[in-house]
């Protein structure tokens, strides 16, 4: 008799051991669950700002090119009220086309290429491709250029600067920077939103070209750095070439030969 009460004794002492461990592990397991849930959702919260300061560092960089892009703007005005008007003869008023001229003008007009509102640039000087932004509301199309030196070459202004310092372009290990000397076509002053002196621009001329179309193009000189895109495209350059689709990007392709 007193065996048997033992053995219940021991028996009862096991089951409550068992179910306690059992439940410490649930109870272990349903903590665990909700940290990683826990996790999970502050992993979501970190994504989800990250994107949004991403997309404010774009809006940012947006607001610096439109303030560059504004000041050229008003600094080729300058110049233009600066100019005296030229008098030009009047001509003969043109005769309106009839509707036959109209057609095989209409069917002879060159089509235009679209490019979207950022495009791979091949800068022909500098032997690559660059991220370009374009914009039909600049007239002029700046680039990229640090350590800029004016000089003087046979009477002529000439400019040496670099290339390979933006944050996107920057050269292989072990490779200098490239060094540029180009003659100035000339210059423009431009009035920074922070500064109160005006500074002086070089503008010169470099071969480019963006899809199929290649030509020789005007760029002002200046430290893009600060800007997501190290070239700005202006209309000068897309006038009777191209129109841009803002809603689109990279239309045209880099080649794999620059010569093909």
């Amino acid at each position: 008799m007193h065996l048997n009460k033992f053995v219940f004794l021991v028996a009862s002492v096991c089951l409550f051991a068992g179910c306690a461990g059992q439940d410490t592990l649930e109870n272990q397991q349903t903590q665990i669950d909700w940290q990683a849930t826990q996790l999970a959702q502050q992993q979501a919260m970190l994504n989800s700002q990250h994107i949004g300061l991403e997309h404010l560092q774009e809006q940012q960089e947006h607001i610096k090119e439109m303030i560059e892009v504004n000041q050229v703007q008003l600094a080729e005005l300058i110049e233009v009220v600066k100019t005296p008007p030229k008098t030009t003869k009047r001509s003969a008023p043109k005769a309106a086309k009839t509707p036959a001229q109209a057609a095989v003008s209409e069917v002879l007009a060159p089509q235009k290429m679209t490019l979207g509102r950022v495009e791979w640039v091949w800068v022909d000087k500098l032997g690559m491709y660059l991220k370009a932004r374009l914009d039909t509301g600049a007239k002029s199309s700046s680039i990229h250029a640090s350590n800029i030196q004016y000089f003087e070459r046979d009477g002529k202004d000439w400019v040496r600067f670099n290339m390979y310092t933006h944050k996107k372009t920057k050269p292989a290990d072990g490779q200098a920077p490239a060094l540029f000397e180009v003659p100035v076509l000339r210059t423009v002053k431009i009035k920074q939103a922070s500064a109160t002196t005006l500074e002086k621009r070089p503008v010169i001329k470099m071969r480019v070209r963006i899809g199929p179309h290649e030509a020789d193009a005007e760029f002002t000189l200046t430290d893009r750095k600060g800007m997501l895109y190290p070239v700005l495209i202006g209309r000068t350059f897309l006038r009777d070439v191209a129109v841009v689709d803002v809603g689109q990007v990279f239309i045209h392709k880099r080649l794999k030969n620059d010569k093909e």
